[in-house]
């Protein structure tokens, strides 16, 4: 374990250097001793050609960058699936408990029914068996979802729309081929066509376990961690928080002044 992180922190210096040949964004350290390294060389030579140095530079932090991005993925990968199995757990208790309450509700409104039907009507909404089976099914669904196929489909859907890394050559090895991904689409909508309502749940359920807090902010980690490593800048969450509350603000002012207006 102390091996592993001690050549993750190497790997990740590495880097840092070769940003700095390259002239990416990298920390002020790296800079330092990149630019001493390149005094002490031209000190040793009457002559080195900058280029050639950049390009050898840029190759091989290419080679770097590809290595940590497979380690980062593979392991933000595990931690994604597991976010998604508490998630699954959690929607399990959340339909139980529903199914016990639709079970319960039906049991009382019958004794309700009976009451209103002597005095006055009754708009409130009265659940039947028929809900208690599409309940039933629902968890039942929810029981047989596969949490690695659901994990994988998330993260290459949720990468190929990423603005920067979805298009990024260094990506390209984890995003889906269109083509590919177009062809089993036919051929799954072909075969399940009978099955298009069962689907349609099951999108609305995978939905639902994809926008929980654990699985959206790991996916948010992964790609602020997979951006860094791709462009060399870390991603300032501060500033886009103020961006997008400076955005909320610029639209809600119109409606506040025509309220007072009227």
């Amino acid at each position: 374990m102390g091996k592993a992180k001690s050549e993750h922190k190497k790997l990740g210096w590495e880097i840092l250097k070769l940003q700095a040949k390259v002239g990416e964004a990298t920390s002020k350290t790296a800079r330092k001793i990149v630019e001493a390294e390149k005094k002490k060389a031209a000190a040793s030579t009457e002559d080195t050609s900058a280029d050639g140095i950049d390009e050898v530079a840029a190759a091989q932090l290419l080679k770097l960058k590809a290595v940590k991005i497979s380690q980062k993925i593979y392991h933000a990968k595990k931690e994604i699936k597991k976010a998604y199995v508490k998630a699954k757990s959690s929607e399990i208790q959340r339909l139980n408990k529903r199914l016990k309450e639709a079970k319960k509700s039906i049991e009382s409104n019958k004794e309700e029914i009976k009451k209103d039907e002597a005095t006055k009507p009754n708009n409130k909404k009265v659940l039947t068996h028929e809900d208690i089976q599409k309940f039933e099914h629902e968890l039942d669904l929810v029981k047989k979802l596969d949490m690695d196929r659901l994990s994988e489909h998330t993260f290459i859907a949720k990468l190929s729309k990423h603005p920067i890394l979805g298009s990024h050559s260094l990506m390209a090895p984890y995003v889906v081929n269109k083509d590919q991904d177009k062809s089993a689409s036919e051929a799954t909508t072909s075969s399940t066509t009978s099955k298009s309502s069962q689907e349609s749940l099951n999108q609305i359920i995978e939905a639902r376990l994809t926008n929980t807090k654990p699985v959206k902010e790991h996916l948010s980690k992964l790609w602020d961690s997979l951006e860094h490593i791709v462009t060399g800048r870390k991603v300032d969450h501060k500033e886009l928080d103020k961006k997008r509350k400076a955005s909320e603000t610029s639209e809600e002012q119109p409606q506040v002044w025509h309220m007072l207006a009227i």
